[in-house]
């Protein structure tokens, strides 16, 4: 009996071609779709963390007599800076020294959104940084300015009115702000492009505030996340004349905080958020005059 073998056949030339182009092609569907996923699931994890900053404030309140912490040092994401010649905790950096939240020992911590990359700038005055090395090398170091990757409203005690300048605008998550209010709870704001110059067009926050160099105050913004969109009118006055509205309603850095607010004071403000950068700060503007 003769048993003849077929030669196999291999993939040809353009059979392999078509293959990669298909793989490509479904590649370049499922990547977008994969890439939103994978943001989602760290928004989540990053209104849980916001979920624990708020937990970390009530524990502290519960611990001073009702009183939230304080907001009282203007970069309102800075944890440990430079009071008046003294270096120190400062807005959420107290739930930390109160032991109301542990100190962060990695990235994986509430103080860091999982959507914030990792990074320096840099400042006239020093630098401010976002990711955990940095943090761990100027966390209770004279010298230094810690930050973390939420912000707190420091306007509850009267220090969120200065007007901070800049050319940097960064936001945790594309286009959405989330945010804390006192009851606990974490919603999102969508941030959308709005006209705050009509020579310009529509522009997202973010966009204005680099292409003027200034940037909203925490009163301002955490006001807006509250009340679920930019009041134009303000916006536009506070872009107009920045430093005049500083003038009119902002509070002196260079004294104590004497306004200590109590938690069960706070109703319909939002109480901390997970936006840096935004109002990146190059320095502080003087009064007019």
């Amino acid at each position: 009996m003769i048993i003849e073998f077929q030669k196999k056949q291999g993939f040809t030339l353009i059979e392999v071609l078509v293959v990669i182009a298909i793989i490509a092609m479904l590649m370049a569907i499922l990547t977008p779709s994969l890439q939103k996923a994978r943001e989602q699931s760290r928004q989540v994890v990053c209104g849980t963390n916001l979920h624990a900053i708020g937990q970390g404030i009530v524990v502290y309140a519960h611990d001073h007599q009702d009183l939230l912490i304080p907001g009282d040092f203007s970069v309102s994401w800075a944890v440990w800076a430079d009071m008046r010649d003294c270096y120190r905790q400062v807005n959420l950096g107290y739930l930390m020294t109160s032991g109301a939240l542990p100190v962060p020992q990695n990235e994986k911590n509430v103080f860091f959104c999982p959507s914030m990359k990792p990074g320096t700038t840099q400042q006239t005055s020093g630098e401010v940084y976002f990711d955990y090395e940095t943090f761990q090398k100027c966390w209770q170091q004279n010298g230094s300015s810690a930050s973390v990757n939420y912000m707190y409203n420091t306007s509850l005690d009267g220090f969120g009115n200065s007007v901070v300048t800049g050319q940097w605008a960064i936001l945790s998550h594309l286009n959405r702000i989330q945010y804390l209010m006192p009851d606990g709870s974490v919603h999102t704001f969508k941030v959308v492009p709005l006209v705050y110059d009509v020579s310009e067009g529509p522009e997202l926050m973010q966009d204005v505030c680099r292409r003027l160099g200034v940037n909203f105050p925490a009163v301002l913004l955490h006001k807006w996340l509250a009340e679920g969109q930019v009041n134009l009118d303000e916006a536009k006055a506070y872009l107009a004349d920045a430093a005049g509205w500083m003038n009119k309603y902002g509070s002196s850095l260079t004294e104590e905080t004497t306004s200590r607010v109590r938690l069960a004071q706070v109703k319909q403000t939002s109480i901390a958020s997970d936006v840096v950068g935004v109002w990146e700060t190059q320095g502080t503007l003087p009064p007019p005059g």
